[in-house]
């Protein structure tokens, strides 16, 4: 769902995601129309491309590891 919605905001660019299951997120994705690079974990998106946002969408449990992450990065968090 925040894909769709990223993709219909004028001024933001989708450009990633993140998902252990890269083979159903590639599905999902083409499904719905969208064409972006999906990474298996945070700390290979971070490596591979310059980002200025990560939404953190995934269960509750995993929101602090996630964000200290991408805190550590010097990403903004959603």
């Amino acid at each position: 769902m925040h894909a769709q919605i990223y993709q219909a905001l004028p001024d933001v660019e989708l450009v990633a995601i993140v998902d252990v299951d890269t083979k159903s997120a590639k599905h999902k994705l083409e499904s719905l129309g969208i064409n972006v690079r999906i990474y298996a974990k945070l700390d290979e998106l971070i490596a591979g491309i310059d980002v200025k946002v990560i939404d953190i969408c995934c269960p509750t449990g995993q929101h602090v590891e996630l964000a200290t992450q991408a805190a550590a990065a010097g990403k903004h968090i959603f």
